[in-house]
């Protein structure tokens, strides 16, 4: 997929600034609460199998549309992106019902 120069570098960066920033409160969070324990290693867990979903995602928009076989290398990343991205989902539904248990 052709981007401009200085558009993946921006996504990545943007990317991590923000994931930093929310592992940081749900951190904090769980340490100032000091239960719930469940809830919040899932969350923190989402947040680290969807930053693999997103490696995944951005390394499809890096292939070379003039590779031979760039369509099945996106599709094979794009793939990879979906399933982490579900795993991921499903550590956010734990940790959901994790944190709604009395």
């Amino acid at each position: 997929m052709a981007l401009e120069q200085e558009v993946p570098s921006l996504l990545v960066n943007g990317f991590i600034i923000i994931i930093a920033i929310t592992c940081l409160v749900t951190l904090a969070a769980w340490y100032r609460t000091k239960s719930k324990h469940i809830g919040y290693f899932f969350t923190l867990l989402h947040l680290g199998v969807f930053s693999i979903a997103v490696y995944f995602l951005i390394q499809a928009t890096r292939i070379e549309p003039n590779h031979p076989m760039s369509s099945e290398l996106v599709s094979l990343e794009i793939g990879q992106a979906g399933i982490f991205w579900a795993l991921s989902m499903g550590c956010l539904m734990v940790a959901i019902v994790g944190f709604s248990k009395n």
